[in-house]
């Protein structure tokens, strides 16, 4: 990746690691690195200054990353399918966050610092194990969408 550009897609690629170049992209606003071989991510990320929106689903990580939640000015995060059983609080520090995609996991409730991500427009939480909705999301005024199919949620 030579000259810097605002998005880069790499996913489905068989990565294990990021390519270094990528640390250079003061522009890059949009990492699309799912469906590939990451087991951690570089804790380089989280100096890109424009980096607004990162989907990293379907990777073997651990669970979410620190590098995305030192990532406060996200605004689109998507972290599908890692077979997530729970979130870190720090996730609620991600209060520029308008999508949150959380679908394909194994989450059976959300941390009450969710409740701090305000300027949250849609969330997904499809194909998890929530048996009721999370009482976390209450404070979320400003939800426009709500997708949570598939959760054998309780009527």
């Amino acid at each position: 990746m030579d000259a810097p550009v605002e998005a880069v897609f790499l996913d489905g690629r068989s990565l294990t690691a990021l390519p270094e170049s990528l640390r250079r992209n003061a522009l890059l606003r949009h990492l699309d690195v799912r469906g590939n071989r990451l087991m951690k991510l570089p804790g380089w990320l989280t100096e890109l200054p424009a980096l607004e929106s990162r989907s990293i689903g379907d990777n073997p990580l651990p669970g979410v990353p620190p590098e995305v939640t030192a990532l406060t000015r996200l605004r689109h995060l998507y972290v599908h399918e890692l077979q997530l059983d729970s979130l870190p609080a720090a996730l609620g520090d991600l209060v520029e966050l308008r999508t949150l995609d959380l679908g394909h996991n194994r989450l059976t409730d959300l941390p009450a610092a969710i409740g701090r991500l305000t300027a949250l427009e849609t969330l997904y939480l499809a194909d998890n194990r929530l048996a009721r909705m999370p009482q976390a999301i209450r404070p979320l005024r400003a939800l426009r969408y709500l997708g949570a199919t598939d959760n054998g949620l309780d009527d």
